[in-house]
C-alpha cells in the first residue's frame, strides 16, 4: 500500500464507465472508501476490510490482549509445535 501524497491536485480523465486511475495521486493497491462531497466533489480515506469475526475479536480487549501476549512470545523466541488432532495416532 503507497500513502496517498497530501495535498495534491491533478487532472483525472474519466473513462466512458466512469473509471479513473488514482495512481497519479499516490492510490495504488489498496482498498479506499469513498464519500461524495456536499460540493458535487468526492473523498476517498484509505480503508482496510475485516471479517465479522476479525471485528469482534479487535473489539474484544481480553482477546486483544492474549494475542498481543501470543505475539510477544513468539518474538521472544518462546514458541511450541501445536500438535493438532490429525497428528494424533488412533
Amino acid at each position: 500500500m503507497v500513502a496517498a501524497t497530501p495535498n495534491r491536485r491533478v487532472i483525472l480523465d474519466v473513462d466512458d464507465r466512469g473509471r479513473v486511475s488514482l495512481a497519479k495521486l499516490g492510490f495504488r493497491s489498496m482498498q479506499v472508501i469513498a464519500s461524495a462531497t456536499d460540493d458535487g466533489g468526492i473523498a476517498l480515506h484509505p480503508a482496510v476490510a475485516v471479517t465479522q469475526a476479525e471485528l469482534a475479536h479487535y473489539l474484544d480487549p481480553k482477546a486483544v490482549a492474549a494475542l498481543e501476549k501470543a505475539l510477544a512470545s513468539a518474538d521472544a523466541g518462546r514458541v511450541e509445535r501445536m500438535r493438532l488432532r490429525s497428528d494424533r495416532k488412533r
